[in-house]
């Protein structure tokens, strides 16, 4: 029994996504090989949607239950669904029956004929039986209650493929970033660059899922905002001229958007960066400058320009324009986890102007 409810904890937290990336690596195999565990883990979907509309999940719970579990279509069906009958359960007289029955079960009761329904009749409205047992009133709920999750879901909780890919790249992420530059609406992740030959520290399901969500959302739209999320996906792995491909593309769809022409000099300075290594690439850091000046020619508080552009200025050698830009940014982000980054580089700047003082 002990090992059966650590197992379903384990599951729950998976679900939640509050394992560690090894740990969510064993699940996701075993889903894969093992059949009567995917079943197990369908059933703790439905379980675990019961206890978020029964409000018996803590803050913490609820807020990943919002963020992380709510990432497919067919979840958010299962809750817009679970929440109309639920809706129409509170209309109704209480249930006798002693032991407690999730949403999905009611709901696969409510719809069968009493005879296929094993020692339980839920009652109808104004107890009238012989509405639920008729096949057509039964079509018409379905046909309700599916209506009434399609329009709530597209309404207030339907993610697009776009919207997905980007949720699924800053997953990617979270743990490390593998490049120096900022990138638009992305959050915060150390920076870790690793030796040659090392594999990167990449939640590589997610990254899958990126891939995915945003190729789609390229093929259906092929605009601007597709696109700028392509380039972000090519930029973080390090695949500089199909990043710079794809923000072209969507700085000539959306020529007033600064963050593209941040995201647009995060690329070239990435760039640039590498070709310094083996003696070239200040041709790149210049059209990297003239990028993220565009950006904060249009929105002057872009704290990603101002961040990137700090870089660049440190990286052509023109430590006294990096300092300025550093100081700058601290003015408008004084206490992110971005603003202990910068403020490591301004006490370099300042170490080394003191030496040569």
């Amino acid at each position: 029994m002990a090992r059966q409810n650590q197992q379903q904890h384990s599951v729950k937290r998976y679900l939640l996504k509050q394992l560690t990336v090894a740990e969510q690596h064993d699940v996701e195999l075993r889903l894969l090989s093992d059949d009567g565990f995917a079943a197990e883990v369908e059933i703790a979907e439905d379980e675990l949607i019961d206890e978020y509309l029964d409000q018996e999940l803590s803050r913490e719970e609820r807020v990943h239950f919002e963020q992380n579990f709510l990432i497919t279509p067919e979840r958010h069906s299962k809750l817009i669904t679970a929440q109309a009958f639920k809706r129409y359960l509170e209309r109704i007289p209480p249930d006798p029956s002693p032991r407690k029955l999730s949403i999905f079960e009611l709901l696969r009761n409510w719809l069968l004929p009493p005879s296929q329904v094993s020692g339980l009749v839920v009652p109808g409205p104004q107890g009238r039986m012989s509405v639920l047992t008729s096949p057509a009133a039964m079509a018409l709920t379905l046909l309700v209650i599916g209506i009434l999750g399609v329009i709530g879901w597209r309404l207030f909780i339907y993610q697009s493929d776009l919207q997905n890919g980007l949720v699924a790249l800053n997953e990617a992420y979270r743990e490390a970033r593998p490049i120096e530059a900022r990138i638009s609406s992305l959050d915060y992740a150390p920076l870790v660059i690793t030796r040659s030959g090392e594999p990167p520290r990449v939640n590589s399901f997610e990254l899958k899922r990126a891939q995915i969500f945003l190729d789609e959302a390229e093929k259906q739209q092929a605009d601007a905002d597709s696109a700028h999320a392509l380039g972000k996906l090519y930029l973080l792995q390090k695949d500089h001229d199909k990043a710079i491909e794809y923000l072209q593309k969507a700085a000539k769809a959306d020529t007033k958007n600064a963050q593209i022409y941040s995201d647009l000099g995060a690329a070239y300075l990435e760039k640039g960066r590498v070709g310094l290594e083996t003696g070239k690439g200040l041709d790149d850091l210049g059209r990297s400058l003239e990028y993220l000046n565009q950006a904060l020619a249009i929105e002057p508080n872009l704290i990603e320009a101002l961040f990137n552009r700090a870089l660049v200025h440190q990286h052509q050698g023109r430590d006294q324009e990096a300092e300025a830009d550093w100081r700058t940014y601290l003015e408008k982000d004084p206490s992110s986890k971005w603003a202990v980054e910068a403020e490591d580089k301004l006490k370099l700047l300042e170490d080394k102007k003191n030496r040569s003082s």
